[in-house]
């Protein structure tokens, strides 16, 4: 991409976020109705499982390239993300911990995993810098939101008793949050949701993947709205709270494909 195209687009997502942020409390307030209806389900639910398990994914192949103890880490990080993926689903579903499902559920996510991590191809150098690529994001992108949340102190749509005497803009900041009731600012089911932009590089993976760019690009942002509006739907966040999480993932996307020198054409 141009650096003419990318100011224009920077700019332009600039201007719609400070525009629509005007609209962060009358659009919840219209919006935000049903925490239980179908589409806040997806966006506290189901929304946030691809992103962790594209880094469970991208863990295992890349094991695949190694050997001692860096495969073994690698693994072991990918077992963790397969069961974390099992274990949000969990929790936000209110599905009880104190079972064996969700613990064979995540021995047989994992096993998935790693067989279709072998399927993926070895021999492609580009291939391997998607993998980083993939399981980087993640981990950054999960560290850098949960310190902003917990930095920012906003306080949630559906915690506010009054919202009208309680709502603050998103430009406040109210450090430190002292609970998940105040770590409204930036979305991190958001940002998670935002990982799934990588799936762009799944072609690179599986060569066999013979998927035009622009489904996999509009799959993506698809999902990422869908999320965004579910969350806002579920009364957890504000427009600019799903918007900055969008906008900073797509940071860290760029800065990631740069360091690792990613294939421009694929981009």
């Amino acid at each position: 991409m141009s650096k003419k195209r990318t100011v224009i687009l920077a700019a332009g997502y600039a201007a719609a976020f400070l525009i629509l942020a005007q609209f962060d409390l009358p659009f919840s307030l219209e919006f935000a109705q049903n925490q239980n209806s179908a589409l806040a389900f997806f966006g506290r639910c189901i929304s946030i499982l691809p992103g962790i398990w594209i880094g469970s994914l991208c863990s295992a192949a890349l094991a695949m390239h190694c050997l001692g103890y860096k495969k073994i880490c690698l693994y072991i990080v990918s077992g963790v993300l397969s069961a974390v993926t099992v274990f949000e689903y969990c929790h936000y579903a209110d599905i009880s911990f104190i079972s064996i499902v969700p613990i064979l559920c995540s021995i047989i996510l994992f096993l998935a995993t790693v067989y279709l991590a072998s399927k993926s191809d070895q021999s492609n150098d580009e291939a391997v810098k998607a993998e980083w690529l993939g399981l980087l994001l993640l981990i950054i992108t999960n560290v850098l939101l949960n310190i902003l949340k917990m930095f920012w102190g906003r306080t949630r749509f559906y915690a506010m008793s009054d919202p009208a005497g309680e709502f603050v803009p998103w430009y406040i900041l109210r450090p430190f949050a002292a609970d998940d009731y105040h770590m409204s600012f930036p979305s991190g089911h958001t940002g998670n949701a935002s990982v799934v932009m990588w799936i762009v590089y799944l072609p690179l993976l599986y060569p066999d993947f013979k998927v035009h760019p622009f489904v996999l690009k509009g799959t993506a942002a698809l999902w990422i709205i869908v999320t965004a509006l579910g969350r806002i739907a579920g009364g957890a966040h504000f427009i600019s709270d799903t918007m900055a999480s969008i906008a900073l993932v797509y940071i860290i996307y760029r800065f990631l494909q740069n360091k690792l020198k990613m294939n421009a054409a694929i981009q």
